[in-house]
């Protein structure tokens, strides 16, 4: 009975690597993944903006609706690599936190 407390490897805070600014929270949200912006540089973004929504396909590969800086959007699949850096659409993004296990 008891809910489990661990979060999926995807779940944490990135910044991108590279390109315009960006700090995103990947959070669980129904099934689903949201990718939603803590910080940015860009003025047409505001925090709470969801930049991607995200769904495991197996293992580290995830199919992506990523939306880049003018809205328009991008279907992908993103991978996860055991660094903890997330490549998503055009853009990559460094996991800051949980720090990834080495």
């Amino acid at each position: 009975m008891g809910l489990s407390s661990r979060i999926e490897d995807v779940e944490g805070i990135y910044k991108n690597i590279g390109g315009s600014y960006f700090q995103i929270a990947i959070l669980a949200d129904q099934g689903k993944y949201l990718a939603i912006v803590m910080e940015t540089d860009q003025p047409n973004w505001f925090v709470g903006s969801v930049k991607a929504i995200i769904e495991k396909l197996r293992s580290n590969y995830y199919n992506t609706s990523y939306f880049e800086d003018n809205y328009s959007k991008t279907e992908t699949i993103s991978e996860l690599d055991k660094n903890g850096v997330l490549k998503m659409g055009n853009q990559s993004y460094m996991k800051l936190f949980p720090v990834p296990k080495e």
